[in-house]
C-alpha cells in the first residue's frame, strides 16, 4: 500500500529511560550499549523487509523524554 500511495513509512522505537543510579560503575553505559545493539538489529530487520518490498522505511530510536513544561501558567478561577 505504501508503494501505491507513495507513502513515507517510519518505524519508531521508543525505549524507557535507563537507570541513572546503579550499584555498579559502568552499568548505565552497558545498558545503553545493549539497547543500542538491540535497536541496530531491529533496524536491520526493518531495512531487509523494506528492501524485499522495494520500499524505504526510515527507522529511528527515541528515548523516553518527558514533555517540557508549558510556558504559560495554568488558568484558574481567579485568573479567568
Amino acid at each position: 500500500m505504501a508503494k501505491v500511495f507513495n507513502a513515507q513509512l517510519i518505524a519508531l522505537w521508543v525505549r524507557e529511560p535507563l537507570p541513572r543510579y546503579t550499584d555498579f560503575p559502568g552499568e548505565p553505559e552497558e545498558e545503553a550499549d545493549a539497547a543500542n545493539e538491540y535497536f541496530k538489529g531491529r533496524q536491520k530487520e526493518v531495512a531487509d523487509i523494506a528492501a524485499q518490498r522495494g520500499i524505504q522505511i526510515n527507522a529511528c530510536p527515541k528515548a523516553d523524554i518527558p514533555p517540557k513544561p508549558s510556558s504559560t501558567p495554568p488558568r484558574t478561577a481567579a485568573t479567568t
